[in-house]
């Protein structure tokens, strides 16, 4: 098969998906609020990583919902699924920040951003205890340890 046939397959894929709908970074959270005292009734609410409309990161589903947004939120890491294989089949690169911050390794790094504004706020970085020669390379500490 060939590649572009892969790709428009996974476009596809996507396109249909995204008219079925999606959300994003978003998951189920069952919970039971005071322990099992107060007979032991679960509920439900759906958390995002970035608020809806309304603001906020969280909003509480009712039994005849749930069904509902579980495919939202399946549909949604099939999209971002499709969008990482057509990518990779493309040939493009992850965004710096996606290397350092996956999961696909043990090693995790502080975003440059967020060092680039502790810089600004301390006036430098004086110790890194924990580092790597890669980190050093944003970071710039004046003394750094690093971890084997």
């Amino acid at each position: 098969m060939p590649v572009s046939k892969s790709i428009s397959v996974l476009k596809r894929q996507k396109e249909t998906l995204m008219q079925e709908g999606i959300l994003r970074d978003c998951w189920i959270e069952f919970y039971r609020p005071g322990g099992t005292a107060n007979g032991g009734r679960v509920y439900c609410k759906l958390r995002s990583r970035t608020p809806f409309a309304n603001g906020r990161r969280t909003r509480h589903l009712k039994l005849d919902e749930i069904a509902v947004f579980r495919r939202l939120v399946e549909n949604g890491r099939q999209v971002k699924r499709i969008e990482r294989e057509i990518a990779m089949l493309e040939g493009k690169k992850p965004p710096a920040r996606a290397v350092l911050t996956s999961s696909a390794s043990d090693e995790w790094y502080t975003p440059p951003e967020t060092i680039a504004l502790a810089r600004e706020v301390m006036g430098g970085i004086d110790l890194d205890p924990a580092s790597s020669e890669m980190a050093q390379g944003w970071i710039q500490a004046e003394t750094y340890y690093i971890l084997d």
